[in-house]
């Protein structure tokens, strides 16, 4: 099974990189197995290093959380790393280690391996169910690797423009020599949506391996797409239906803020677990939490000494990622679903509702005893809820797209800032910057569009 799986993986690169004729004269050997049996998809679907341990670090990397001292950067020897942490035109240089749109690619020939192998197996009484749980896990796969390559090659959705912006080559089928040019930025989120749909008529509700998709899985990326897309009314709705599902939520009252990595990894707010690649600029040793974010949390807030440990330079360092080690969770968790609700339910107008969902995730942050919150000005609400989420969410990926969102609002948008010495590195509110290049090599092999930096 692993044997044709890495076949499979590398047959995929030929996609991953975009291929040329060059490559399409390239044939797959015919001696390699194909995969036949739901077993096998299963197989294909369940290879957690690539599909649950492979999430690029480059959102976290551009976002505002954290620094680190200048030496340490000039000592990164990653490209995409070091180019990315102070927006650089260029972030891929001459670097072909292209992981940040090769592994959601081969990601994307799996799920369509997946889908397209089922059109050949007849379903039946006996295999119903497993049969439902592969598509439906395909269609969720091929939705949340597509989403995450959105959120760094594609410009933030704007309904004003989406129809002309440059959204992604969908790729829809395993076969290599088709060659998709790239779609707008309005099919590409109509793409993840219709995958979500079509995931959530046939996935179960919960999943006993959190490594795996579920229908509140679906519900929950739902909504994280749609709150991207401005879409409040819905957003609110998916979140609240993923809730309904399960709501539950850690109790930081009663864990260990002393221990190295407080969060076990599948904890109870763990509905899809993903994982970032090791990172040496996120390292703890290097990674400095920014005191925009770290002065953000009372000396109450629980979360300031369980997310947090101070590292050896004296600044504060994170430890709270919900994988369990340094390795920076980046999956779907309750906790999140609470702040979409709140936020979307303020945005519509539903003050008691937005309260509500806030209160009952921060009183499981604060110790007992903690008054709540009780805001009925709806500015002032919204600024608490935006800044809640950025407290409760720290290092998983998603600071980048909120912060791409919101800078389409004035109240919100903000410039970040790079110092080095004594040169200072700015990105300001919807910059280019924003959108990465497409690697030079997969431009070259292809000929898709680049975008403008």
């Amino acid at each position: 099974m692993r044997n044709y799986m890495y076949r499979f993986i590398f047959v995929t690169l030929l996609w991953a990189l975009a291929s040329c004729s060059d490559y399409l004269d390239v044939k797959p050997d015919k001696s390699l197995v194909v995969p036949q049996t739901l077993k096998d998809l299963r197989g294909l679907l369940d290879n957690s290093v690539l599909m649950n341990g492979s999430h690029s670090t480059l959102s976290v990397i551009g976002s505002d959380n954290f620094f680190v001292e200048p030496e340490t950067w000039q000592s990164l020897v990653v490209l995409p790393e070091k180019n990315a942490y102070v927006w650089n035109e260029d972030i891929y240089e001459s670097d072909i280690n292209i992981m940040d749109w090769k592994y959601p690619y081969q990601q994307i020939y799996n799920t369509n391996l997946v889908l397209e192998t089922l059109d050949k197996i007849e379903r039946t009484s006996m295999n119903a169910i497993e049969y439902d749980e592969l598509q439906g896990s395909a269609y969720f796969c091929r939705a949340w690797a597509y989403y995450q390559l959105a959120q760094l090659f594609c410009k933030t959705y704007d309904a004003r423009t989406s129809d002309v912006d440059l959204g992604l080559p969908l790729k829809l089928e395993s076969d290599i020599n088709i060659q998709p040019r790239r779609s707008s930025v309005a099919i590409t989120y109509m793409q993840i949506v219709g995958d979500l749909k079509n995931a959530l008529e046939l996935l179960s509700a919960k999943s006993e391996t959190k490594t795996r998709p579920s229908q509140q899985a679906a519900y929950a990326l739902m909504a994280r797409t749609l709150l991207v897309m401005d879409d409040f009314d819905n957003a609110y709705l998916y979140a609240d239906s993923a809730l309904t599902i399960d709501n539950e939520l850690l109790d930081l009252n009663i864990m260990d803020a002393n221990e190295e990595f407080p969060f076990i990894r599948f904890n109870r707010e763990v509905i899809f677990h993903t994982a970032m690649v090791s990172s040496t600029i996120l390292h703890p040793r290097n990674l400095q939490v920014d005191p925009s974010l770290y002065g953000l949390y009372e000396e109450n807030d629980l979360r300031k000494h369980i997310f947090f440990t101070m590292g050896n330079n004296g600044s504060p360092t994170f430890k709270g990622s919900y994988n369990g080690d340094r390795f920076l969770f980046a999956g779907l968790s309750t906790n999140e679903l609470y702040l979409i609700k709140a936020e979307c339910a303020v945005r519509t107008g539903k003050m008691e509702e937005a309260n509500a969902s806030l209160n009952t995730l921060l009183k499981n942050r604060y110790p007992e005893g903690w008054e709540g919150i009780n805001e009925t000005e709806r500015n002032r609400l919204l600024d608490i809820i935006l800044r809640e989420r950025r407290k409760e969410l720290p290092f998983r990926g998603i600071r980048w797209s909120d912060l791409r969102r919101l800078n389409k609002h004035h109240d919100h948008a903000i410039t970040l800032t790079r110092q080095m010495g004594d040169q200072t590195f700015m990105l300001e509110p919807n910059s280019e910057r924003y959108v990465l290049p497409i690697p030079d090599i997969v431009i070259e092999l292809s000929g898709i569009r680049q975008n403008p930096r």
